[in-house]
């Protein structure tokens, strides 16, 4: 039980360390703080959907060069964190949840591509043992712009929402993330 609160304890901490830097709203945090490495490895990849948007008009994401990525943070402090990158394609199927109370027009929705798919089943068997191997989790959304920027645009406005199953509520992963643009 002790091990339970502690490993809630610094998942929390590391959501909330995430946020500072990433814009990610406390209400995911929270949500976060419950969900598993079992909850993880009964994730059914056909189920994942991913909502992105890029501001300003008429900036779009390129599903082809953008990717979910996974991170976990292994138990023993020597060891790498492992990251796991699955591929996603542009769907017109998902959970209206994903997109509430959101401009949905300017919204692009992402399930996983093949590749995604066998990436995510080719996973599940080493989540099933993850509560004893890992002690911390993070999805981030790594996407790419389709085309070029146009000039002017000096900050690139991103959100994005996660959904990991058909009976999950959508988990804000990042919420106006402003990203100065180097000329």
């Amino acid at each position: 039980m002790v091990k339970r609160i502690c490993a809630a304890a610094l998942c929390v901490l590391v959501l909330v360390l995430l946020a500072s830097c990433a814009s990610i709203p406390l209400s995911t945090m929270w949500r976060m703080r419950d969900f598993t490495a079992s909850d993880l490895a009964g994730v059914q990849p056909r189920d994942v959907r991913l909502a992105g948007r890029m501001d300003p008009a008429p900036l779009r994401i390129d599903a082809a060069r953008s990717e979910l990525v996974l991170t976990l943070t292994p138990r023993d402090e020597r060891a790498r964190d492992e990251r796991y990158v699955f591929g996603l394609r542009e769907t017109k199927v998902y959970d209206p949840r994903l997109l509430a109370e959101r401009n949905a027009p300017r919204w692009q929705v992402f399930e996983l591509d093949d590749k995604g798919l066998a990436a995510w089943n080719a996973l599940r068997p080493k989540v099933a043992d993850a509560e004893q191997r890992y002690r911390a989790m993070s999805f981030n959304f790594s996407f790419r712009n389709l085309g070029d920027f146009p000039q002017g645009i000096d900050e690139v406005v991103l959100s994005a929402t996660l959904q990991l199953g058909l009976d999950q509520e959508p988990l804000v992963l990042t919420d106006g993330l402003r990203i100065k643009m180097g000329h």
